[in-house]
């Protein structure tokens, strides 16, 4: 085995140093910015919330997302049967493309509303027992991925789960934009 000695052991030892280092460097700095984007982008689940109160006024009942999920492998709406038909209802959400997609400002008749809102580097589920389509009386602007709140006559669609496309409807409906302080208002885990 051959040694080196001196001024040429001390700069390969230095050149092995940058090497390990920039090596680090590359596999690190990539790991920590993405955990920085996701962090920066995330926005809350819905999905498993549930109304601290039944009706979010005296005519509008207030609907969390658990209500919409398919108990069973059947579609319905879990209070549906003590709601008089074609009752208004209020729910929270994620304003998400609809069919076709529309660009953000635009002003839109139509677009789906999610219980997530995904993130940079992952778009959000598009289950069809937790997608309304929203078809609105007047036209808004499209802002993606935004909280908003939507009242309307819910109903069901003729998709079922195998469907790409929503299971619900809200009909008739408005749109509000919402506040993250809101969540912990009216839901609880």
């Amino acid at each position: 085995m051959i040694r080196i000695r001196g001024a040429a052991a001390t700069r390969r030892k230095k050149e092995e140093f940058r090497a390990l280092a920039l090596i680090t460097a590359a596999v690190v700095f990539p790991l920590f910015l993405t955990f920085i984007l996701i962090g920066a982008d995330m926005r809350s689940d819905l999905s498993d919330l549930t109304p601290t109160q039944p009706m979010a006024d005296q005519t509008t009942a207030l609907v969390g997302w658990g209500e919409l999920e398919i108990p069973d492998g059947k579609p319905a709406l879990a209070k549906q049967t003590q709601r008089q038909p074609q009752q208004r209802v209020r729910m929270l959400g994620y304003m998400m493309d609809g069919y076709p997609p529309s660009k953000d400002g635009a002003p839109v008749q139509m677009f789906v509303m999610l219980p997530e809102a995904g993130h940079i580097l992952h778009p959000a589920h598009r289950i069809p027992d937790q997608m309304v389509d929203v078809r609105l009386t007047q036209p808004a602007p499209f802002r993606f991925r935004s909280l908003v709140w939507v009242s309307g006559t819910l109903v069901r669609t003729a998709n079922g789960p195998k469907s790409e496309k929503a299971m619900y409807a809200m009909t008739d409906a408005g749109v509000k934009p919402a506040a993250d302080s809101e969540i912990t208002r009216w839901f609880k885990p």
